[in-house]
């Protein structure tokens, strides 16, 4: 678990430091049926992140679809996000992160 969130944060840091402004997390959904242990802790920290400053946002898998407004507004903000291949997915084990 210390390294998948060691990864992410990584990521993280390397999305900004590369410019780029939105990142895919694939964090899988586990194996439970409820949603795993790293895919929670993946969202707490992307959470403390952009409470403190550190992140712009972040999307949930089960989210991303054009109908949610917050999506409508990325999608307008950031083009590029039409191509994401999860788009319209609902697919619990990703995170779109906003840079």
């Amino acid at each position: 678990m210390e390294s998948a969130l060691r990864q992410l944060q990584v990521a993280i840091r390397e999305a900004r430091n590369g410019e780029i402004q939105a990142l895919t997390v694939i964090h899988g959904y586990g194996s439970s049926g409820k949603g795993g242990a790293i895919r929670r802790e993946c969202r707490k920290t992307l959470d403390y992140m952009c409470s403190h400053g550190q992140l712009s946002s972040y999307v949930s898998g089960e989210d991303f679809h054009k109908n949610n407004g917050v999506v409508k507004d990325l999608l307008n903000r950031y083009p590029q996000l039409r191509l994401n291949k999860n788009l319209n997915r609902r697919n619990q084990g990703i995170t779109v992160v906003i840079i």
